[in-house]
C-alpha cells in the first residue's frame, strides 16, 4: 500500500458510494494479501505511450460509425494535447468527458493496463436498494473498487481524482 496515496471519501454520485467505501477499505490492505484472498490475477503492463495508443484504438473502436470516430478523435486531440499521453488519469478524463459511467470506464481501462486480469473472485455488492437499474449497476461497485484499487496499487494512478464525477 502506498501511504502517500490520497483519496476522497465520495466519488460524486451516491450510486458510487459503496465503491468508494470498498476502495478505502482495500487501500488499508496489502495488495498481495487482497489478491490472494480473492484469487485475483493482475499482471500490469509497462506504463508507456503504447498504453494510451491502445486506449485510443479501443475507445474509438467503440464508436458506432466513422463520423463519430472522427469526432471522438478530434475531441481527444483538441482537449488532451499537452497532457502526458500515457497517463492513465487522462484515459479516465476522456471517458468521463464523453459521458461514460465508472462501471464501464474502470474495467475498460483496467483491461488496457493489465495483460492478464481476472477479478471473478470478487463478491457482488448485494446491499443495494432502489429501482432495478440502480440495483444492477450498484451490484458492480465491488468490481469497480477492485479495478480502481489495482490501478492505484500498481502505480497507474496516484489519487482518486480520476474516479470522481462520472455519470450514472
Amino acid at each position: 500500500m502506498n501511504n502517500e496515496f490520497e483519496f476522497d471519501e465520495s466519488w460524486g454520485s451516491c450510486q458510487y458510494d459503496s465503491a468508494a467505501n470498498m476502495f478505502a477499505m482495500l487501500m488499508a490492505q496489502d495488495v498481495k494479501d487482497v489478491m490472494k484472498q480473492f484469487h485475483i490475477i493482475a499482471e500490469p503492463r509497462d506504463i508507456n505511450d503504447s498504453l494510451f495508443a491502445r486506449f485510443l484504438n479501443e475507445f474509438i473502436g467503440n464508436c458506432d460509425d466513422i463520423e463519430e470516430s472522427k469526432l471522438q478523435y478530434d475531441i481527444i486531440n483538441d482537449n488532451y494535447p499537452r497532457k502526458p499521453v500515457y497517463e492513465v488519469a487522462s484515459m479516465f478524463r476522456v471517458c468521463r468527458d464523453s459521458s461514460w459511467d465508472l462501471w464501464s470506464a474502470a474495467p475498460f481501462i483496467a483491461e488496457i493496463c493489465f495483460s492478464k486480469l481476472d477479478i471473478s473472485g470478487i463478491p457482488k455488492n448485494e446491499n443495494v436498494n432502489g429501482p432495478i437499474l440502480n440495483r444492477l449497476c450498484q451490484s458492480e461497485n465491488n468490481d469497480v473498487a477492485v479495478y480502481c484499487y489495482l490501478l492505484s496499487c500498481f502505480g497507474f494512478v496516484n489519487d482518486t481524482e480520476p474516479f470522481i464525477d462520472f455519470d450514472t
